[in-house]
């Protein structure tokens, strides 16, 4: 791991979007969080694509743990960043946000979203 990867690993690990907005359709997963704007799409066959974000640079996929989804990302000379997403409730939405960067192990937290009103379904 290059110290740039970990830290740019670290840095997106310590993401805690206020908001985000989720799509998904039978081909395509589509992650958008606050801060950007702009989507991150995924395949549903879960291929890897490759990502510039600024100057970081990584692989992300959608993978499934049973019948979560799930959003692998690898930076480049980093860490992995890993989120499962989960219904608790029909309005209710859990992230299990994990990630490793070097030394430490890998870190997890659990996110909680409320959907907005007037969200669809």
């Amino acid at each position: 791991m290059s110290p740039e990867g970990m830290q740019a690993t670290r840095r997106m690990g310590a993401e805690r979007p206020a908001r985000l907005t989720l799509m998904i359709t039978d081909s395509v997963f589509t992650y958008t969080p606050d801060r950007r704007g702009r989507g991150l799409q995924l395949p549903m066959t879960g291929d890897d694509i490759a990502v510039e974000d600024g100057p970081v640079e990584y692989e992300a996929k959608l993978g499934w743990d049973d019948t979560k989804p799930k959003m692998e990302r690898e930076i480049d000379g980093g860490g992995k960043v890993t989120d499962t997403f989960e219904l608790l409730a029909e309005d209710r939405l859990m992230i299990v946000h994990s990630f490793s960067a070097g030394p430490g192990g890998t870190q997890e937290i659990r996110l909680v979203y409320n959907r907005e009103s007037g969200g669809t379904r």
